[in-house]
């Protein structure tokens, strides 16, 4: 019921996005990140699909501006992003077990898992940052998996195990 009356009144929310104080806010709370403008191999379209992910939250499930968190190109940097899902891990409005929806677009790569790591994987995925170095001279670095999954831990330990995130 509480969908079906901010979809009819939705357009009567104030400029800040609050709703009408008789509909119940969704605890979800989201992280979306997407990246077009990189400066190596820029892509169309992921910004423009994390912002649709961002309107039918708003729109059709009535999350709140307050509760998505938004990176976008130039503000999706490596620290940014880690910062982000820290965040999400200390953040006092979200209680143990409410949803969490993390969505990415933009690049993702391999490349060889460094033999200090103890894995038996011998290839490593990462998400692509906006101020990702693509050489080898050092610099910032993409977000390996390995990062993520440790991220994703200490999020679940934290606020419970309801986390969804894009592939």
């Amino acid at each position: 019921m509480q969908h079906i009356f901010c979809r009819l009144n939705y357009n009567f929310t104030d400029p800040h996005g609050s709703l009408p104080r008789d509909v119940n806010v969704p605890r979800l709370h989201v992280l979306t990140i997407g990246i077009d403008k990189y400066r190596y191999r820029p892509l169309k379209g992921c910004v423009a699909d994390a912002d649709a992910v961002d309107d039918y939250l708003q729109s059709k499930l009535c999350v709140p501006a307050s509760q998505i968190t938004k990176l976008r190109d130039n503000a999706a940097t490596r620290e940014a992003i880690i910062r982000s899902f820290k965040t999400l891990s200390t953040d006092k409005d979200i209680q143990f077990g409410d949803p969490i929806l993390i969505y990415y677009a933009g690049h993702g790569a391999d490349a060889p898992t460094p033999p200090k790591w103890r894995s038996s994987e011998t290839r490593t995925q990462m998400l692509i940052p906006f101020d990702c170095e693509m050489d080898s001279k050092g610099g910032i670095h993409g977000i390996p998996d390995r990062t993520l999954g440790g991220l994703l831990k200490q999020l679940a330990d934290k606020k419970g195990n309801n986390i969804v995130s894009s592939p």
